[in-house]
This record gives structure tokens, sequence and C-alpha cells, in this order.
């Protein structure tokens, strides 16, 4: 009896392995049919490209809808990244991660910080090797991403690692506006490298709509509002350090520099987007702000003093921060307090900043360098106000060139670098830095639009005080004097910008500028076919024959179709 008891135990155990082994064979073999089918997404951020027999790396545009949630959004990158395959002994390769600002937003990433930052350590590179710096920010990207994406880096080989992130934590995909939990999040990153798991998730979401936002930030907004909250900032603020944590010690453990800034934020010049009780103190905020503008010193302390009873609204903590600066006080911190207040927290808040700091002061890691960024602001005596930034938190070039000269600042002192050399453009006046990262009258109008596309979209349309950019154009650029060009490029798709300019000169006889405006789409999107293409023909009008010809193969080799 026993012995027959035995037998159908084993048969029994038998059975259940060969089926958990078929199932699993069974999962595997729908993975590998997807992924032959071409279904979802790719998700490793480059992809080979073979140019005049060299191998180079290309990004990979659909790469970045793994963190997107929903399948409703589809989200194509720019071409920016083209770097060879194989990494020369003596060359230096560093990646940037993070989102808007990383990205350089709203320059181009080829002209902003990263830009700048390869330049600099090129310079200073006494063996002459190549020095590549591959800009991996993306809008909206949060730390989750940053987590993720610093993993698949590994494999090309960097030399060290820039992060600057935690602007995204509230807002940003797989943020705190995703509903999971810390846990779970990491989960549905890890599970979204299966094509499998993207087909259920795209099932899961297939009756879900795009909400019809005209920005990405708009989109990501959507509405919400997040009020200064001990529990979730201390959450929010835990989370992002947790990812960072993650990165510094695999980074730690392999000998990679990781170097992270701290985020900061126009405080000057940007009012909050909203503050608590706004509707009920609406009447309040409007005569504080007239005040402010044409009001007597009386009707101005009569809204101070109203203002005492409401400590907590971010306006009239801002307006406050306003009149100490009209009296000649020092209203930094006051303003940091109305940042931190505002209830749509785009700008990173002082208790995800402030745990930062503390994280990297005790870290027992001699890989891990943290920049104190706004420290380093005050002691230069940088204002952060619209000649810093562009917009709520994204960098001027004047911002772009002093961010990059504080991570040179580490890397030449880490890899041994020439000092003068290495500092040279940074102590270029602004002229001379201009000639050397020329940004033409197209490339300072496509800025322009792109911060405009921002400020008149929610959530900067809402606004109790306004926002008043600082606009990269003048009345000199002359963009808007040829009225059927404007018209062509003013309201079109921001991929189309470049490639309807270029096409437009071509069609006009306008070569010069066509050249310009290639050169231009060419050194913002080295590895975009169509920039080469349009290159090629501007040049072959100007007569450069064999220049023509160069860029005609690129752009044939880039795409894999004759032109």
């Amino acid at each position: 009896m026993k012995n027959k008891d035995s037998k159908r135990v084993k048969k029994e155990r038998a059975f259940f392995a060969v089926y958990i082994v078929l199932s699993v064979l069974f999962v595997v073999l729908i993975e590998i049919l997807l992924r032959i089918a071409g279904f979802g997404i790719d998700t490793e951020p480059f992809l080979k490209v073979t140019i005049n027999d060299v191998t180079y790396y290309r990004d990979n545009t659909f790469f970045i809808n793994k963190y997107y949630p929903s399948s409703s959004i589809r989200v194509k990158t720019e071409e920016k990244n083209l770097f060879p395959v194989k990494k020369s002994p003596d060359s230096l390769r560093g990646f940037v991660l993070g989102g808007s600002t990383a990205q350089g937003y709203p320059y181009a990433s080829n002209q902003s910080f990263s830009a700048f930052l390869q330049r600099a350590l090129a310079d200073g590179n006494a063996k002459k090797s190549p020095v590549e710096i591959v800009n991996m920010g993306y809008s909206a990207m949060s730390s989750y991403y940053v987590a993720d994406a610093a993993k698949k880096i590994l494999k090309y080989k960097p030399d060290f690692l820039l992060i600057y992130a935690g602007h995204n934590e509230y807002y940003g995909t797989i943020g705190a506006m995703s509903g999971r939990n810390h846990k779970s999040r990491k989960m549905y990153l890890a599970l979204k490298e299966f094509r499998l798991f993207q087909l259920f998730d795209k099932l899961i979401n297939a009756g879900k709509t795009s909400t019809g936002a005209k920005t990405l930030m708009n989109r990501q907004f959507a509405g919400a509002a997040y009020p200064q909250d001990e529990k979730r900032d201390t959450d929010v603020a835990r989370n992002f350090i947790d990812n960072i944590n993650e990165v510094a010690v695999l980074y730690g453990k392999k000998n990679i520099p990781v170097i992270i800034f701290e985020p900061v934020s126009n405080l000057f010049d940007m009012p909050p987007f909203a503050g608590k009780n706004d509707e009920k103190i609406h009447a309040l905020i409007v005569k504080s702000l007239a005040a402010l503008e044409n009001g007597s010193e009386d009707e101005i302390a009569s809204c101070r003093e109203l203002a005492k009873h409401y400590p907590d609204n971010a306006n009239l903590a801002y307006l406050e921060a306003v009149y100490q600066t009209r009296e000649g006080r020092d209203s930094y911190f006051q303003l940091v307090n109305a940042k931190d207040a505002d209830s749509i927290p785009f700008r990173a808040r002082s208790r995800l900043t402030l745990e930062l700091e503390k994280f990297c002061s005790a870290s027992n890691n001699r890989r891990l360098f943290y920049i104190p960024t706004s420290r380093r602001m005050r002691n230069d005596g940088i204002i952060p106000d619209n000649d810093f930034f562009s917009d709520h938190l994204h960098f001027s070039i004047e911002g772009n060139r002093w961010i990059a000269l504080q991570a040179a600042i580490v890397l030449q002192e880490l890899f041994g670098l020439e000092k003068d050399k290495t500092f040279e453009i940074f102590k270029a006046d602004k002229e001379d830095f201009y000639k050397q990262f020329p940004l033409s009258e197209l490339d300072r109008y496509r800025v322009a639009r792109s911060i405009l596309s921002l400020v008149e979209n929610e959530p900067f349309t809402s606004m109790k005080i306004p926002y008043y950019p600082k606009f990269p154009i003048d009345n000199e650029n002359g963009i808007a004097q040829d009225t059927a060009f404007y018209q062509i490029i003013r309201d079109c798709k921001q991929d189309d910008f470049y490639l309807n300019a270029c096409t437009y000169f071509l069609q006009n006889g306008k070569y010069i500028q066509a050249r310009e405006s290639a050169l231009s789409f060419v050194t913002c999107f080295p590895a975009n076919a169509k920039a080469h293409n349009l290159l090629s023909l501007s040049l072959d009008a100007l007569g450069f024959d064999k220049e023509a010809q160069e860029e005609k193969k690129v752009a044939i080799y880039l795409s894999g179709k004759l032109y």
C-alpha cells in the first residue's frame, strides 16, 4: 500500500514538474513570438547603425515609452545621440540622466550644458582622445527612470554618470501621481521589460484615451494638486533617495563615479502655480498684487498685515518676499518657503533636496559626488531669476554654462585633466562664448516657441500671479519679418521645425539660409537622416559637391534608403 502511495506521489510530482516546465516554455514561446512580430516597446536605449564602415549607437526613439504607464501615450524622442560602438582605450565617455532640465530644455541637448561640458573636457584632455557626453535626459522622467536606465547604461561602458533629477517626483512618469507604492512601481518597470506584460498592460488600458493636452507638462499635470503634506512629502523624498542610492551602490561596485546635482529652480521671477485656499482669499491676493504694483505704503502695509492670517498660502508668501526685496532685505529663504508651499510642486521641495544632501553627506561611497547647487549659486552671487532660468526651472544659456562648469570642476580633478584648458571656455565673456557655441536666429526662435508653448497652457494660465518669461529673441530677430516663412514654422509640430524651415529655404532659392538651418538641424539631431539629407541638398545648391556627397551617404546609412 505504501509503495503504491509513494509511486502515486512521485507521479503527481513529476506531472506537476512537467506542467510547470511546459507552462514556462509556453510563456517564453509567446514572448519570443511577440518580439519576432515586433510587438511592443524595445526597451534598449540605443540601436546600432553602420556609417562608412564604422558602427555607431543611435537613439532608440521609442525606448522612452517604457516609462509611460498608459498605452494611449506614444512618445518619440529626438535623435540626438550618435557615438561609436567601439570605445577607444583612452576615450572618456559620460552619460547624463534626468528629466527635461538634464535634457537641456528648452534648448536642444547638443546646445546646452552637456555640449559645453563635452567641449571643456575635450580641451582639458592632454591625450586628445575622444570625449563623449551622451545625454539621456528626457521630459517628465522621474528618479524611477534614472534608477532603471542607469542599469541599462552599464553595457555602453560609461566612465562617469551625471544625474540632475528631483523636479519630476510628483508629476513625472512613474511618480507620486501614478498611485502605486514604491515597490509596485519598481515591479511595474521590471515587468515592462517583457512584451507579454506590455500586451496585458495594453489590453487593460485599451479604453483609456489621451487627454488632448497640448504639452507634456499639461498632460502630466492633469489638474492634480499636491499641497504640502509632511507624510507624503517625506515618502516622495525617501523614494527618491532610494532610487539614487540604488544607482550609487551599483556604480560604486564598478568604480564608476556618479555626480549628482541638487535640483534648483527659478525663485525670484517665478510665482507659485497655486496656493492653499487660493479661491477663498482670491480677493486678498488680487488686492496685494495691485498694491505692490501701484499702491501706497499704507495699502501695502495693510495687505501685509492681512496676509499674516494665511501663513500657508504660497502666493501671499511670494508677495511678502517681493516686499522684502524692495526693502533691500535678503528674501531668498522667504522665496524658498513660497516655492515649497506651491500646491502644484513642479519645482522640487526642500524636503527632497535636504534629504539628498543628508544622504550624500552620510554616504561612505567614495564614487558618489554631490554638487550643492543652491549654495554654490549663493556663493557666486547668482540670483535664481529669469537671467539664470528660461522658465520655472529650466536653465537659460548662462545657467547651462554655469552648471557645466560645476560638473567640469569635479571631473577635471577626477580624471586629471589640464586645469587651465578645461576651464578656458568658462572664462570667456558672453560674446566669445556664444561664438564658440553659436545659436542661429532659427535656434533662438525654436527656444522661444518652446517656452511659449509652456506658458500658454496649464498650469501657467491659471496662476493667480502671472509669470513673465524672458525670451531669448528680440525685435531684431528676422524670423517674423518673412511672413510666409513665419507662418510655416509658427504652428508646425516641433519634430518638423527644422525640416520645414530648410525645405522652405531650398524651395525659395535661399541656399545660405538653407545651409545654416540644416547645420542647426544636424547639430541638434546628428542621428536624423533627414537632417543630413537637407544639409546635402543645401551644400549641393551652393556648389560644394564633395561635401554634399558625404552628407548624402550619411543620410542613406541612417535611413537605410535612397533619397
